[in-house]
């Protein structure tokens, strides 16, 4: 290996490397809370792993009719 190959493949590695802390440092924000900083969060449910990101699409389902819960209208 060259030196001109060792100087690349640093760089692509380094290179790597900052878009990865660019992305984890994307949701960090100073004097506010942001929901980037939870949303790669794991949870278990329903005796599987998800992300919390992905629990803002499900709904409760009743039992029993096994339709989804509707919002209570107010009159």
């Amino acid at each position: 290996m060259t030196l001109d190959d060792i100087l690349l493949e640093a760089e692509e590695k380094m290179m790597k490397t900052e878009e990865v802390v660019q992305h984890e440092f994307a949701g960090v924000r100073t004097g506010k809370a942001s929901p980037g900083l939870v949303e790669n969060i794991m949870v278990e449910v329903y005796g599987s792993q998800m992300r919390i990101r992905e629990l803002r699409g499900m709904r409760p389902r009743c039992i029993r009719s096994k339709k989804r819960f509707k919002k209570p209208t107010s009159a």
